[in-house]
């Protein structure tokens, strides 16, 4: 479904969501539909978006690791040495 979402973000907001289902393959409509239907998702989804606010973070991936944040995809060496570093400062 993800990639569906990814080509056709354009249209995310104007289509119905079974219209990216349909797309993806998905074969079991009814319980997708039910899916989208239940508020327990979306309440969760509204948790993680008020945490996400509370803390600043605009972007995604973003990473707390203690105080530090780590906004969008991260040099993977830099980000390596500030955790390993962590870890040895915890030994």
């Amino acid at each position: 479904m993800h990639d569906v979402l990814f080509e056709m973000a354009d249209s995310i907001g104007q289509k119905p969501w079974a219209d990216f289902a349909r797309a993806a393959g998905i074969k079991a409509l009814p319980a997708f539909d039910g899916c989208m239907q239940d508020s327990t998702a979306l309440m969760s989804v509204w948790s993680d978006t008020h945490t996400g606010d509370s803390l600043f973070i605009k972007e995604t991936p973003t990473f707390l690791v203690n105080d530090r944040l780590f906004v969008g995809v991260p040099d993977s060496v830099g980000f390596d040495r500030y955790i390993n570093d962590l870890i040895r400062r915890l030994r």
